[in-house]
């Protein structure tokens, strides 16, 4: 990657905050040529200690930087978007990309926003804090080839990408942005009946989270349908398929199908 790149980052929360992490331990640029700029500047310097990245103090610091930004990556969330393009906007330097996680908010309003074809939705899922993520990114044909492959070259700094059609990113959104909560809320049920069962707490978290780490892992190394790996899982009459009975019972499927349609619908009404 060209190491004469620079990247602005406007809003540092916790997305900013592990996109910049990954990035800089990627070690596909040089850290002084990231700039980052929260409105709140405490949540910028410890990052730019850490990390050994830019930090704008002031609005006024962050527009200079933007002037010879390749890539600007608007973390702010959808109904600041507008605000924060208004202020931006003029000192983006032409032909720049603006790069957009918030949801809900399309590339059609995107342009709108900054005056700018040069936009691309992405959507990343809190896993990318630990580099094992995935991001979706929405192509845009008026973004030059090379340009982004550049880009592609970024996100995936910190995780897996998938490119997919700007339609389907409400169903990523469901499926891989907001799904982590749905996980944990998962794994904290399974510890909660260990602890019933009498397994230290601590320890509980750490066996439940290793089983769907353990189970993921087998899913996507072996490409074989999950309904497969579960059947291989289940003995007659066995314990696991007790398990599984109660579940259906209880329309475990049913809920999760109904929870990660319900995200994605909240998510269309954003926009």
């Amino acid at each position: 990657m060209n190491s004469e790149l620079n990247i602005v980052f406007i809003g540092c929360g916790n997305i900013a905050k592990a996109m910049v992490k990954g990035i800089v331990k990627s070690k596909i640029m040089p850290c002084k040529n990231i700039c980052i700029y929260d409105r709140h500047y405490e949540k910028t310097a410890d990052l730019s200690a850490e990390m050994n990245v830019s930090a704008a103090k002031e609005l006024g610091e962050v527009l200079h930087a933007l002037k010879k930004a390749d890539f600007v990556f608007v973390c702010v969330k959808p109904d600041a978007l507008k605000k924060a393009a208004d202020q931006i906007k003029d000192s983006i330097k032409e032909g720049a990309v603006i790069v957009s996680p918030a949801a809900g908010v399309s590339v059609e309003k995107l342009n709108e926003y900054f005056e700018s074809s040069n936009t691309v939705r992405i959507m990343p899922n809190i896993a990318i804090s630990v580099m094992r993520g995935i991001t979706m990114i929405c192509e845009n044909e008026s973004i030059d080839v090379e340009k982004m492959d550049s880009l592609k070259k970024v996100i995936s700094s910190f995780g897996d990408i998938w490119v997919g059609n700007e339609k389907h990113v409400d169903a990523f959104t469901a499926l891989a942005g907001s799904s982590p909560a749905m996980i944990f809320m998962l794994i904290e049920a399974m510890a909660d009946a260990a602890v019933y069962l009498g397994i230290k707490r601590s320890d509980a978290y750490n066996i439940a989270a290793k089983a769907v780490e353990g189970s993921a892992g087998m899913l996507i190394e072996s490409q074989s349908h999950p309904a497969v790996l579960k059947d291989g899982v289940c003995s007659p009459s066995g314990t696991t398929i007790e398990m599984c009975a109660v579940l259906e019972n209880e329309s475990f499927r049913s809920a999760v199908m109904k929870a990660i349609i319900a995200c994605a619908d909240k998510c269309k009404k954003l926009g």
